[in-house]
């Protein structure tokens, strides 16, 4: 996607932490400003969605839990759009299922790459795993 430049005023300790965040993660100022903010917000259109990071990236999770936006939407796919059948089997609210459907309605390509890369991973120890028995036992 193309970009754009923009200027802002920010205090001095606010750069100063961008600046120490994106060393910590080891990209550029302006790589880990541009995500952060593109996270804020999503944040702010979808209130009670959060991001962590994980072995494979951020990803989107249900703010106050581990629980990431596609496993929510895996489990409401599965029960055929059942927001209360949803929320009964993995312990949410109602609202926090909803939050996730909105969601993963308008990044469904993003986390349904997520989750892809997630099986594929594991798919990847589960041979490894196999190759390791094979010669080891």
């Amino acid at each position: 996607m193309p970009t754009r430049s923009r200027s802002f005023r920010i205090e001095s300790t606010t750069l100063e932490s961008l600046d120490e965040a994106a060393r910590h993660g080891g990209v550029s100022a302006n790589q880990f400003a541009a995500r952060i903010l593109e996270e804020g917000l999503r944040m702010h259109a979808f209130p009670g969605i959060a991001f962590a990071r994980s072995q494979m990236g951020y990803r989107p999770v249900i703010a106050g839990t581990r629980l990431a936006v596609w496993e929510v939407a895996d489990t409401l796919l599965a029960n055929g759009g059942d927001t209360a059948r949803t929320s009964t089997d993995l312990g949410l609210r109602p609202d926090q299922v909803d939050v996730c459907a909105r969601y993963y309605a308008a990044y469904q390509g993003e986390v349904d790459a997520y989750a892809a890369g997630l099986e594929n991973a594991a798919a990847r120890e589960r041979a490894l795993h196999a190759r390791q028995q094979a010669i080891f036992s």
